[in-house]
């Protein structure tokens, strides 16, 4: 084996361009000149093939928005582009397309060369790495990384105070970071559970796959699905076991509130406050159903499908609230990157006249969607379900689970829930939504 290197530098004086998303055209363009160089007619990619398909962790990350740097689609982009170039016929292959990081890793591992992971590097946040901690442990490369390294039981060969933040019980701040990571579990958690049918359904960037393989459709498809059910299946038994391990720390209340485990967890309402309608203990799922709901601005009213109405006050927080939340959607934004009203502008938009009396509302409102569900006979959303807060970027509706819909897609009841919980009459001019048959 012959070594070439070749010295290149992300010089910020060039270009503000920051994420690394031409890279693998660099990597294609070198390699090709090497190869003609030597009069070689293949050059290899070597990507696992979760990260080099790269299927969207929501369904708002399309097009653009997902990088693909080793996609069947762009290596048979770069072959075009450089056989151009070249006058000349190139192989661009990827030797790993129908493996999962785990299975390269244990590949490394039969090779007895183990010991070479531990100065490897993963994380995107290149100007970030210290001597302590090469990665960062928030990036999804580093979570990637880290599940890979426990599901192919070589946690020994990658440490983890090499990483800066834990991947189980690290504290993770409000922001695009969390969202990534409760994403990465939430989608392997749904992909474990899912049949075929329903995994293409909901992955048609499937379509962009099948046609740069010479197997047939049904093949590639066949090769698509077992790659990331396996890839999930792994995820799952880790995130299993790591719960395993903590169960103590979670009863005890011990772990950081926004540490994965504590917020999986949490956002599968095993630490809601309230009771099953029924008094027995609910059975746990990934698969509750998205929050709907309804905004009248004309009337300041929210309604709730199945549950009933806010007035008052709390639906002026929630009419505020919801503004920027359409904006994201028409732009087609996944969820962490739904933009969060810093307090002070969220109460200049509802003549509030401090943080804290924000937070009394915000409070409240809370409160009263919790007790509209109850009264309808369903679990009570937990306290981030619905608004979510952080502490250094404001409030937001939660884009993981509220879905704003039209009048006509809820079922309501003529019972409203205002700031004080007290029924309002309907004013001159106004109108009762009358209650939906089932």
């Amino acid at each position: 084996m012959l070594h070439i290197p070749v010295w290149a530098n992300l010089d910020a004086s060039f270009t503000k361009e920051t994420t690394h998303r031409v890279r693998s055209f660099l990597f294609a363009a070198l390699g090709a000149v090497t190869a003609r160089l030597f009069n070689k007619t293949r050059i290899c990619f070597f990507e696992n093939g979760v990260v080099s398909l790269n299927l969207p962790l929501v369904g708002q990350v399309v097009g653009a928005r997902a990088t693909r740097t080793t996609h069947p689609r762009a290596l048979a982009g770069f072959r075009r582009v450089l056989a151009a170039v070249l006058d000349h016929s190139l192989a661009i292959e990827n030797p790993f397309a129908w493996l999962t990081k785990a299975e390269v890793v244990e590949r490394i591992s039969a090779t007895k060369c183990c010991d070479l992971i531990r100065y490897t590097r993963s994380c995107t946040r290149v100007h970030a790495m210290t001597t302590l901690h090469p990665h960062c442990g928030q990036c999804s490369q580093c979570i990637d990384r880290r599940f890979a390294l426990l599901v192919a039981g070589q946690s020994h060969a990658d440490p983890s105070e090499a990483y800066a933040l834990d991947l189980f019980t690290g504290e993770r701040p409000a922001g695009p970071d969390r969202e990534m990571a409760l994403a990465y579990v939430r989608s392997a958690s749904d992909i474990h559970q899912m049949a075929d049918v329903a995994f293409f359904a909901r992955y048609g960037e499937t379509s962009r796959i099948v046609g740069f393989f010479p197997e047939t459709t049904d093949t590639v498809a066949g090769h698509i699905f077992d790659l990331h059910r396996r890839h999930a299946a792994g995820v799952c038994r880790i995130f299993d076991q790591a719960i395993a391990e903590n169960r103590s720390a979670l009863r005890e209340g011990c772990l950081p509130a926004h540490c994965l485990l504590s917020l999986v967890i949490g956002r599968h309402d095993l630490t809601s406050a309230y009771p099953a309608a029924s008094g027995e203990p609910e059975e746990v799922t990934t698969d509750r159903p998205a929050i709907r709901i309804s905004i009248d601005e004309e009337y300041t009213r929210v309604v709730f499908d199945r549950w009933g109405e806010i007035t008052g006050v709390g639906a002026k927080l929630l009419i505020a609230l919801a503004s920027p939340f359409r904006a994201a959607m028409r732009d087609e934004l996944p969820p962490e990157r739904y933009p969060f009203t810093s307090a002070p502008i969220l109460g200049r938009q509802i003549r509030c006249l401090n943080e804290e009396t924000l937070r009394r509302r915000v409070f409240r409102c809370r409160n009263s969607i919790a007790r509209l569900a109850a009264n309808a006979g369903d679990r009570p959303p937990s306290i981030e379900e619905v608004i979510e807060s952080s502490q250094w970027h404001g409030y937001r509706l939660n884009p993981d689970r509220v879905r704003i819909v039209t009048r006509s897609d809820v079922r309501v009841t003529p019972h409203p829930i205002g700031s004080n919980a007290s029924l309002r009459r309907p004013g001159p001019g106004r109108r009762r939504i009358a209650p939906a048959s089932l």
